[in-house]
């Protein structure tokens, strides 16, 4: 589900930067991750898209920021190999080895 983080500006903090500015108001959320967000065209302060993270901001101004629900990752490392017989990378092939290896000894 697609998170929105709505802010408003006062008075007291205009003139900053608006990726800090969130930055400081979300403590769940880094300032990187706010930054690509920004990138992604996924800001708008007072209805206009904004892609620029170094905005500056303005009393008054309303900021939406929509934070999109993270993307579920697939670790089919292992059925690749299996299903392919090729090995992408000595490291993995050490791991995959090591798991094969515990599995014949019932670990």
């Amino acid at each position: 589900m697609e998170k929105k983080i709505n802010l408003i500006v006062k008075e007291s903090v205009k003139n900053v930067r608006v990726d800090i500015f969130i930055s400081n108001n979300e403590i769940d959320i880094s300032r990187s991750r706010i930054k690509n967000l920004i990138l992604d065209k996924k800001l708008k302060i007072n209805n206009k898209t904004i892609t620029d993270p170094a905005k500056k901001i303005s009393d008054g101004d309303h900021i939406v920021l929509k934070i999109p629900e993270p993307k579920k990752a697939s670790l089919n490392l292992f059925r690749f190999v299996e299903q392919t017989g090729h090995w992408i990378n000595p490291i993995f092939e050490h791991i995959y080895e090591y798991g094969y290896q515990q599995e014949m000894l019932g670990y």
